[in-house]
């Protein structure tokens, strides 16, 4: 499958999602795809800077409520890093590649499990992609698995991880750490080692602001 991330999000066969002006310049921008006029006075607007075409690695959002950041940002490229690329160039026989959805709670994963299982469920082109589901899983056939955990850093040990998405950052908790998402995010980074061109890190949140040294493409809208 050869798709723009936008065109994957608004394609009626695919996940038919209406996309706001600044949603659709958040999913185009971070893929590197062409803007209208106005998509790049508003990515300016929230970056700060003239747009430049360039597929970025990671994509920190910080978001109003009911702004989208679920349902029109992390769930299409979640469900397109799952569906779109190759994932058998650097999968051993039986390995199984994840796109991983990190949460602050089971009651969030939940939550964004349901915005991802819906999309699959109400396209007829993806919903021939699942074999399986399960309360915080979504298992395709292409050898990827759509997982929902809760914010812990023991959560992504052990897995292939193609991309990663943290949803609520800046609720993130745990006990056993005092700095839950640098914890996170380093035991991911092992879990991706093995992927040639990962989607990184697609860091979500209502009142995160990131430092630039570790995240350096921010994206401010509503």
């Amino acid at each position: 499958m050869h798709v723009a991330p936008t065109e994957f999000a608004t394609d009626p066969q695919l996940l038919n999602l209406s996309l706001s002006p600044a949603q659709r310049t958040a999913l185009a921008a971070f893929d590197g795809e062409p803007l209208s006029a106005e998509e790049e006075r508003i990515f300016e607007q929230c970056v700060g800077r003239p747009y430049t075409r360039y597929r970025y690695p990671n994509l920190v959002g910080i978001c109003g409520a009911r702004g989208g950041k679920d349902s029109r940002v992390a769930v299409p490229i979640g469900a397109y890093q799952a569906v779109v690329p190759n994932h058998n160039e650097y999968l051993h026989k039986g390995e199984r590649a994840y796109v991983l959805i990190v949460c602050q709670d089971q009651r969030a994963g939940a939550v964004t499990m349901g915005y991802m299982s819906a999309a699959f469920q109400n396209s007829p082109i993806l919903r021939s992609y699942i074999t399986d589901r399960r309360k915080n899983e979504l298992e395709l056939r292409n050898g990827v698995t759509i997982a929902a955990y809760p914010c812990n850093f023991r959560a992504p040990r052990g897995l292939t991880i193609n991309c990663w998405i943290g949803n609520e950052v800046s609720f993130w908790r745990d006990e056993n750490s005092s700095n839950p998402d640098i914890e996170i995010e380093r035991a991911v980074r092992r879990g991706m080692a093995a992927v040639p061109n990962p989607t990184r890190h697609v860091g979500m949140g209502r009142a995160k602001f990131v430092d630039e040294s570790r995240h350096p493409t921010k994206f401010f809208g509503s």
